[in-house]
């Protein structure tokens, strides 16, 4: 597979490199030995050598760079396994295709299967992919060769858009043991046969969620292994040349980890069942709370965590994370209503009512900071409550004084059923707009009377109610057809598209059963093969890890089956 990517030139390594423009490395270099893995590592993500200065080379020819213009990794991919850049057809370096023989065998032919049919691909990245690779094993030596003067260790030159780098010893010293610690070998959890595979529950879920989305997760996996059983019991079968793939084939052991407690104690309870049972990837997650203990652990030991249901995803995510998120959630929702407000023509006193929780807190933060980068002047008042009972009052009261806000907004965390009951109480004045956050709106149509609903605005952040879905009929036939119930469609429709998305990528693994590789095809796949989910518009740059960047306002109004219209355009913040 190969990951989209603007054409940014990749760094070197297995195509790294000259035409013997460079002197070799001076005599004053520390000689070559074991290297120093860090500092492999640095001019991997950075192109900082061993010096601590970027290290300097040549691109297409006489283009002169230097490292931080142009790091290994952002063509080579944190996974080794390689991308496209402009079209450009980048090779994997791992040190199972470094530092070994390439030779004919089934590996090498479905190495290049993957690459020309998997998906069509533009004549530069064909005609590189076609390059011979048969040729000895790298060794230290050989690999600074490479990377200095551009010659493989069959002779042949390497792309000529591949830089040619003036590495020291030292620096192709640390190179190489980088190397051959990152992914020398598959990722735990990974046997011959199986993948282990963990999804996560955890915070104030209901039973009745709980069942259905661990029961959606396990389903699914059986699916996914009886077709696996069907292949490998007629091995004979081989249209689209199955046959050549069976021994990559694992079936899926789900595990489902139950948290208990408060949030701070989920990293160590994940600490713990990992340590009985290792997994390649966690396969979705129900977490009520901050996802950021889930995502600590995710980080810690390198596990994928694919598209978690969650509104509070971590509060730091970084290129290197290990999770990808639908959206930012909640934060995400804030952003999008400060832009909303930011841009209407009549806002005036905003107050705003939030509970003490995280999710009500998180959001209400993230408003006000916005709010004021974007408005000029704003004039914001705050109001935190501790309990149920304290949010219905506090809204009942703003409600009945006409004085106190010329627009509210509701962040009531885990009281959605305490903000239902106050918007209830009195009727809202539809010169005062009222906004509450999307969590809210399953409660607002329930308990709230239609009269006083039709005044309140949410925000939004799935596809219009209008939109078409063909897959979401044949989700709900396939949830009806195993007896599954459907009692939040909303969050079982998420846990699909995680199942279906990580599915399609694991397919195109084949043997090369590397974490971050994973990611980078969640990455390179998410919302292009096949139908968008409940969120429109999902998308993945390199190091991206939200799928979904925007939002709608959206007004009650029971006209539609969904109980909402979109009152504004897609606002991407």
């Amino acid at each position: 597979m190969t990951s989209l990517r603007i054409f940014s030139l990749c760094s070197a390594l297995l195509g790294a490199v000259a035409t013997g423009a460079f002197p070799s490395a001076s005599a004053q270099d520390n000689a070559a030995g074991k290297g120093d893995i860090a500092l492999g590592r640095a001019l991997y993500y950075e192109g900082i050598g061993a010096d601590g200065a970027p290290i300097t080379g040549v691109t297409a020819g006489d283009l002169s760079i230097d490292g931080s213009q142009m790091t290994c990794v952002s063509c080579h991919r944190p996974s080794g396994m390689g991308s496209s850049e402009g079209g450009t057809y980048v090779p994997p370096i791992t040190a199972s295709y470094l530092f070994e023989d390439r030779v004919s065998n089934r590996a090498l032919r479905n190495e290049r299967f993957k690459e020309y049919y998997k998906e069509p691909q533009g004549p530069l990245f064909v005609d590189g992919a076609r390059r011979g690779r048969l040729r000895e094993a790298y060794d230290q030596e050989s690999l600074g060769h490479a990377i200095r003067a551009g010659v493989d260790p069959a002779g042949r030159e390497l792309d000529f858009i591949m830089p040619r780098y003036a590495l020291s010893d030292a620096d192709v010293a640390n190179l190489t043991a980088f190397l051959k610690s990152n992914y020398a070998d598959v990722d735990k959890g990974v046997s011959e046969k199986r993948l282990q595979v963990a999804t996560i529950i955890a915070g104030n879920v209901s039973d009745e969620r709980a069942e259905a989305f661990s029961s959606l997760v396990t389903a699914y996996a059986d699916w996914i292994n009886k077709d696996i059983r069907t292949d490998l019991a007629r091995p004979g079968y081989s249209p689209y040349y199955r046959s050549e793939f069976l021994d990559s084939y694992r079936e899926w052991d789900v595990n489902v980890w139950r948290l208990t407690g408060s949030e701070d104690t989920w990293q160590a309870q994940l600490d713990a069942l990992y340590q009985d049972h290792p997994v390649f990837f966690v396969a979705s997650a129900l977490v009520e709370g901050d996802y950021t203990p889930v995502a600590n652990f995710c980080d810690e030991k390198r596990v994928p965590c694919i598209l978690p249901v969650t509104d509070l995803p971590a509060d730091k995510v970084g290129e290197d994370s290990f999770t990808i998120y639908f959206s930012r959630g909640l934060m995400l929702e804030a952003d999008v209503l400060a832009t909303h407000l930011a841009g209407s023509e009549k806002v005036g006193r905003i107050l705003q009512i939030h509970s003490d929780d995280a999710e009500g807190t998180r959001p209400a933060a993230e408003f006000g900071t916005v709010l004021d980068t974007k408005l000029e002047n704003a004039s914001l008042k705050t109001k935190k409550v501790k309990s149920a009972k304290a949010l219905t009052k506090a809204i009942e009261r703003a409600l009945k004084d006409k004085k106190s806000f010329d627009t509210l907004v509701i962040w009531p965390g885990h009281h959605v059923d305490a903000a239902a009951k106050a918007l209830n109480s009195t009727k809202a004045d539809e010169k005062r707009p009222i906004y509450v956050a999307s969590t809210a709106i399953d409660a607002v149509r329930k308990d709230v009377d239609l009269s006083k609903r039709a005044l309140l605005l949410a925000t939004y952040p799935y596809d219009k109610p209008s939109a078409y879905h063909a897959d979401s009929y044949r989700i709900r036939a396939w949830l009806r057809a195993r007896r599954l119930a459907i009692p939040d469609w909303h969050m079982q429709l998420q846990a699909y598209y995680a199942m279906k998305s990580i599915q399609f990528a694991v397919e195109h693994m084949l043997s090369d059963y590397y974490g971050a590789y994973l990611l980078e095809l969640i990455e390179h796949n998410i919302g292009t093969a096949f139908d968008p989910g409940p969120h429109p518009r999902l998308s993945l740059g390199p190091g991206q890890r939200f799928g979904s960047k925007g939002a709608l306002i959206v007004r009650f109004d029971d006209s539609n089956r969904k109980g909402v219209i979109p009152v504004s355009d897609w606002i991407v913040p």
